[in-house]
């Protein structure tokens, strides 16, 4: 990663695990995934090593890529991957990112994914606070769009094509959304950001319908969520999305992502239906040793499901793995807090062998005539393993707002300041009082509040290598 890349500021405004083994794990995965997605390819972009096609890359990587180099304050690499996605990606004419490009180069899959475009979005929007926060310097894609243009372009597209009636998220342009949804595409929080970036459309319509389809959920008293569905609650049967497991009817890789967006609600905007929805979800898997894919009766997918990735490599469908311990411990981290749920942090970091600047074991102790959880797709897991732990970490902010309501700097402590020797200083962002006090202390690693009456802001923390 680049050497003078640190995480963004947290004032303290989100709980964490005040562990600093997390940090130490976001910051060598960082690494990794510029590493091994990134610098082993030649266009910028963050690619998929061991999938079907290996080497592709989808847009969907893309929007990862950002959200991890963004909140690694790495807006050298944050460039070069979207820079990257609007290099051999981006269409212009339809003002969306095309979501697939071939390892061979060329695109082989058209039209938007609209996770992947609203994730993007929202990024720029973060990026662009940045700059005017004085954090980050402006930026022109080779398209010609600063940060914010093209959000703003990606915002107007899912409104007039991904949005159906008003507030059914569809999975594509034109394709679905009230026929069929896939819930893990749902993402409250940045719907109620859109909404103030672009208050002449009703944000808050999709919001609520988000939850009114994840309350139909058929494993909704346990926290589980199909792949797909009818916003109804009813399984959809006809042809659906890519790779789509069991007709949808699982909650495999797609609906496990639903607690680590409503996680964010909650963090973000105090929202009462995610704090009940991760819960329950939280209820059903107490312990990390339940982190796995589930049916909606609550029962562990058939370890005799199978696939092979583009390398070769078996794999179970069954997985208890840096990613289900990711994404199920956003869940157990809200609901059971930081103290209590210290066990999911400990979980994840076993999956992080030391030294290595991947997730992931050789070997699987629960499935043992199958290859060990590493390297999967050397993409996917990756990520969710990272978000999870970020979240674990009180890492992933809401920027908008920290960068929109800042405060006076807190007593003893300068403006933002160009990294350097030792520690920059930081503004102190909304989190303080405005005697500088912090309103919602962080927890240190045993679950204590550190003083009412501290006014110390948490530092950016160096990545590895920097002076």
């Amino acid at each position: 990663m680049a050497s003078q890349a640190y995480f963004l500021p947290n004032a303290g405004q989100l709980p964490r695990i005040a562990d600093p083994r997390l940090d130490d794990a976001l910051q060598r995965t960082a690494a990794g995934m510029v590493k091994h997605n990134i610098d082993a390819y030649s266009d910028g972009m963050v690619h998929r090593p061991n999938s079907e096609d290996p080497g592709d890359a989808v847009s969907e990587a893309q929007a990862y890529g950002m959200i991890v180099t963004l909140y690694g304050n790495d807006q050298a690499n944050f460039n070069r991957i979207w820079d990257g996605a609007e290099n051999h990606m981006w269409n212009g004419s339809a003002k969306l990112y095309d979501w697939r490009w071939a390892s061979k180069g060329g695109l082989s899959g058209t039209g938007m994914a609209t996770d992947a475009d609203q994730d993007i979005a929202l990024m720029l929007l973060f990026a662009d606070s940045l700059v005017t926060r004085g954090i980050w310097q402006k930026h022109t894609s080779p398209k010609g769009a600063g940060y914010r243009q093209r959000a703003m372009d990606i915002i107007g597209t899912i409104w007039s094509k991904a949005v159906v009636e008003g507030k059914y998220l569809a999975p594509g342009a034109g394709w679905g959304g009230k026929e069929f949804a896939n819930p893990s595409y749902f993402s409250p929080a940045s719907y109620r950001i859109f909404a103030k970036a672009d208050p002449g459309h009703d944000w808050n319509s999709v919001v609520e319908q988000c939850y009114r389809t994840i309350a139909a959920s058929p494993g909704a008293s346990k926290g589980l969520i199909p792949d797909w569905m009818v916003p109804d609650g009813n399984y959809f049967n006809g042809s659906l999305g890519y790779n789509a497991y069991r007709q949808g009817r699982s909650m495999y890789k797609d609906g496990i992502r639903v607690g680590w967006r409503l996680a964010l609600d909650w963090l973000w905007f105090k929202e009462p239906r995610a704090k009940k929805w991760l819960d329950a979800a939280a209820a059903f898997a107490p312990t990390p040793d339940r982190a796995n894919f589930y049916t909606m009766d609550g029962v562990l997918i058939p370890a005799a499901d199978t696939f092979t990735l583009g390398n070769g490599q078996y794999r179970s469908r069954q997985e208890h793995s840096e990613l289900t311990v990711g994404m199920w411990g956003c869940a157990a981290f809200v609901s059971q807090g930081p103290t209590a749920s210290r066990a999911w942090s400990d979980s994840l970091l076993a999956f992080l062998p030391a030294g290595s600047d991947t997730w992931g074991l050789p070997q699987d102790a629960q499935i043992t005539d199958r290859t060990g959880s590493s390297p999967n797709e050397g993409y996917f897991e990756q990520f969710l393993a990272w978000f999870g732990g970020a979240v674990m970490a009180g890492r992933f902010t809401n920027v908008w707002d920290e960068m929109q309501h800042p405060l006076a700097a807190a007593p003893g402590r300068g403006a933002v300041g160009t990294p350097g020797q030792g520690n920059p200083q930081v503004t102190s962002f909304r989190g303080y009082e405005a005697d500088g006090r912090r309103e919602n202390p962080v927890l240190n690693a045993g679950g204590n509040a550190p003083s009412r009456s501290s006014a110390a802001p948490v530092f950016l923390f160096p990545n590895p290598g920097v002076p």
